[in-house]
């Protein structure tokens, strides 16, 4: 598995935003998006940006290079106004760099049809009535 973390730093405030979904060479693998969104703010050489995060976890399904395509945020940035009806706007688009992964093969001493990679597991139970009545 692979986390996967969008992050979109502006300086002016967005409206209307959205991202692409995440898409790859391996028809087969599994995305899932972790959570809501996440909106802070984060300051870098004495400048305030406001961040944009999104979480996804990835399952490859085959071993080789996983890509994972270039994702694209549009939005409307506010350049100006003071309220919401005079609200001045400017349409932007920007596109990420695609993203090339090396995904290893299962190791060969493994020979059953179910594969979970962990270092550890742990699983317990709890039942409020016995279970076998």
């Amino acid at each position: 598995q692979l986390l996967y973390t969008i992050r979109v730093y502006t300086t002016h405030n967005i409206a209307q935003a959205t991202l692409s979904e995440i898409k790859t060479n391996d028809a087969d693998a599994i995305i899932e998006r972790l959570g809501n969104d996440i909106e802070y703010e984060h300051f870098h050489n004495g400048r305030q940006y406001i961040v944009f995060e999104r979480n996804y976890v990835i399952f490859p399904q085959h071993p080789g290079v996983l890509e994972i395509f270039p994702i694209t945020f549009q939005g409307k940035i506010v350049i100006g106004g003071y309220s919401f009806f005079d609200m001045q706007t400017q349409m932007k688009r920007v596109v990420s760099e695609g993203i090339k992964i090396e995904v290893k093969p299962i190791p060969p001493p493994f020979t059953k049809q179910n594969w979970f990679a962990a270092n550890g597991v742990t699983w317990s139970e709890e039942w409020s009535a016995d279970p076998n009545n």
